[in-house]
């Protein structure tokens, strides 16, 4: 975290909402808008020594992703999809490092970033309103607009995820990347009756 090799956490916790529009009568294209919020927090457990266990870096990542989705089987119970969106996010965080007697704490700043995403996955259909759904999404967050620069204001610095070379302390080449596991609750709109084709 610290010679910018890497952003210092490794797990989290997401909430997504996302509107599905069919783009035609058979619904197999949809597209999607998201609203997503997700929380990465991790304690430096291989530094210094006495304090380690009060030593955290913790991010908090709000986005917003436009995408298309395949939904292969309209037409069935099961339906499995696919998709991919442009993801526009803000990052910041905090984080806490002690060395012997000395702490330091950081805010780390907002910074807007633009990104992917890629998912797969699977819906059950419980009613003809609602269902469940279960799927794998792999997301990069900062993709494009990486930026790294010193903070004029004690206690505070940027997301510094750009490589530079001036020896810049907390800067560095950085993804914010992850894979994710979702489980989820659809609730469909304006939907008077369903049809079902089982496959023999």
């Amino acid at each position: 975290f610290i010679t910018g090799k890497n952003f210092g956490v490794r797990h989290g916790f997401g909430l997504n909402l996302t509107a599905k529009y069919p783009l035609h009568e058979s619904g197999n294209l949809r597209l999607n808008t998201t609203l997503m919020y997700n929380r990465f927090t991790s304690k430096f457990n291989k530094v210094f020594a006495e304090d380690v266990e009060n030593d955290f870096v913790k991010y908090n990542v709000y986005s917003l992703a436009v995408g298309i989705e395949d939904n292969f089987n309209p037409g069935l119970k099961i339906r499995a999809f696919v998709g991919s969106g442009l993801l526009a996010s803000m990052i910041s965080g905090d984080t806490r490092m002690s060395s012997d007697s000395d702490v330091t704490e950081f805010s780390i700043k907002p910074g807007f970033r633009l990104g992917l995403s890629v998912y797969s996955g699977f819906e059950y259909l419980l009613s003809k309103n609602m269902g469940l759904s279960f799927g794998l999404k792999f997301t990069h967050a900062n993709l494009w607009l990486k930026e790294s620069r010193s903070s004029d204001s004690p206690g505070e610095i940027y997301l510094n995820d750009q490589k530079v070379y001036n020896n810049q302390l907390y800067s560095g080449y950085r993804q914010f990347a992850w894979g994710s596991f979702e489980l989820g609750i659809n609730y469909y709109l304006g939907v008077n009756e369903k049809l079902y084709y089982y496959r023999k």
